[in-house]
C-alpha cells in the first residue's frame, strides 16, 4: 500500500485501473510540476519506490495490515476498481494493439511463438488463450491478473472504493479531506484528474460474444465476489444493451465516396458489406477517408493464408481484418467466421488519377478484386 504522509492518504494501485492518471495527478499536487521520466523509468516505478528521485522521500510503502492504524490517524485509504471484463478489453486495446506488446518486433511476440501462441492475436484468440498469454508475457499478466491480487479480499480496509468512472468523486472527497490539513489545500490548488493511457481503438462490450463474456465473468469471479462495486448482473445487462445497439451495416452506399462492389462474390466469401460512415476529407483533389465493413467467409473455408489488401494513391497495404462483428454472429450462428468478420481501412486515399481497389489474396498468391473506390 502506498502512503503519502504529507497528504494523509494511502491507496492500493491496480494496473489498468487509472493508475497512470492517478499517479500523474498526485505527483503534480506533491511537487507542483509534471513528472519527467528519469532514465526512462515510468511514473509507476516512482510511486512504487523502485528508484530515487526528487520527492521520493514523500512516499512510503506499507503492508495492508497497517490500514487500521492509518485510519486511526485520520488517513483516507482508497482504491480504484473497474469492471473486470472492460479491464481485459482495455488491456487488449492499449497493451496489445496500441503498445504492440505481442507483435513479433517485441519481446512479448517472440515469447508467444516460443510457447505456441500467436503473435499479434485477434481479440477472440487473446481472450480464448488469456491464461497462456499471462503465463508467457509478464506485462500481460501484470495488467490483467485479478484485482483482488492487488487489493486483497477484504474491502473493509478501505475508507472508500471508487469505480474508475467516478474519479471526479475521488477528487471531491480528497478536496474535503485535504481541507483539514495544516496548511490546508483548497480546491483551487487541486487540478482535475487527467485521463491518460487511453491509446488504442475504441473497444466496448459489444466487441465480444456472449460465450466470451461468460468465460471472462468466470475468470474474474473472485473480483466480482470481493469488491462490492462490481456486479456480474450489471455487466451482463450492459453487454446486452451494447450488443443490441450495435447495428450491422446493410448498405454499400458510402457518402461522398463511390464504392463499386463486385457483382459476383468469389467462392470464399458469402457476404460483403460496407459501412456508409466514412467521413471523407478533401485536400487539393485528394480524398482521404476511413472505410469499414464486413468480409465474411463461407463456413467451409479456412481463413489460413487469406488476406485482404487496399491499393490506393499511397500504394498497396494490408487491410486489418478479423475484427469483432457480434451482430453478424447473432445472424449467422452456424458460421464460425461470423464473430470476427469486420474489416477496417484507416486513411485510404484516392484521387481522380489514382482510384482505390480492395483485393482478396488467396493462399495461392492470386489477387481477386472485391471493390473499386472512386471519387463521388
Amino acid at each position: 500500500m502506498i502512503v503519502i504522509d504529507k497528504l494523509k492518504i494511502a491507496f492500493e494501485n491496480v494496473p489498468k485501473v487509472g493508475s497512470t492518471s492517478l499517479f500523474s495527478w498526485l505527483y503534480l499536487i506533491l511537487l507542483g510540476k509534471n513528472f519527467a521520466s528519469v532514465e526512462k523509468k515510468p511514473i509507476h516505478a516512482f510511486f512504487n519506490k523502485r528508484f530515487k528521485a526528487e520527492g521520493s522521500e514523500l512516499i512510503r510503502i506499507v503492508d495492508k495490515s497497517q490500514a487500521d492504524k492509518l485510519k486511526a490517524q485520520n488517513y483516507f485509504i482508497f482504491c480504484l476498481t473497474r469492471d473486470p471484463v472492460k479491464r481485459v478489453l482495455s488491456v487488449y486495446r492499449n497493451r496489445v494493439i496500441f503498445h504492440k506488446e505481442l507483435d513479433l518486433s517485441k519481446v512479448g511476440g517472440a515469447k508467444c511463438l516460443e510457447v505456441g501462441l500467436k503473435a499479434k492475436p485477434t481479440l477472440r484468440y487473446f481472450i480464448e488463450k488469456l491464461p497462456e498469454y499471462q503465463q508467457a508475457v509478464p506485462t500481460i499478466m501484470h495488467h490483467s491478473q485479478p484485482m483482488v491480487d492487488f487489493l486483497g479480499h477484504d474491502s473493509t480496509i478501505y475508507s472508500k472504493i471508487y469505480d474508475i468512472s467516478a474519479m471526479n468523486d475521488l477528487r471531491d472527497d480528497l478536496i474535503k479531506h485535504w481541507g483539514g490539513l495544516q496548511p490546508a489545500l483548497s480546491e483551487q490548488d487541486i487540478p482535475v484528474i487527467p485521463r491518460l493511457q487511453v491509446g488504442g481503438p475504441k473497444l466496448g462490450l459489444e466487441a465480444i460474444s456472449r460465450s466470451e463474456l461468460d468465460y471472462l465473468l468466470g475468470v474474474y469471479a473472485d473480483d466480482y465476489k470481493a469488491l462490492p462495486q462490481l456486479s456480474q448482473e450489471k455487466t451482463i445487462a450492459e453487454w446486452q444493451k451494447a450488443f443490441a445497439e450495435k447495428a450491422l451495416p446493410e448498405s454499400a452506399a458510402v457518402s461522398d465516396v463511390k464504392v463499386v462492389l463486385r457483382k459476383e462474390l468469389p467462392e470464399e466469401l458469402t457476404h460483403v458489406w460496407v459501412s456508409p460512415e466514412c467521413k471523407p476529407v478533401v485536400n487539393q483533389g485528394d480524398v482521404t477517408f476511413n472505410l469499414s465493413g464486413i468480409f465474411m467467409l463461407d463456413a467451409g473455408i479456412s481463413e489460413h493464408g487469406l488476406k485482404f489488401y487496399l491499393k490506393d494513391a499511397l500504394g498497396m497495404t494490408e487491410v486489418s481484418w478479423g475484427l469483432p462483428s457480434p451482430k453478424l454472429a447473432e445472424r449467422f450462428p452456424e458460421n464460425a467466421h461470423a464473430p470476427r468478420a469486420r474489416f477496417d481501412i484507416p486513411q485510404a486515399c484516392i484521387t481522380g488519377a489514382a482510384t482505390g481497389e480492395v483485393f482478396m489474396l488467396r493462399p495461392t498468391g492470386v489477387l481477386v478484386k472485391l471493390m473499386d473506390l472512386l471519387p463521388a
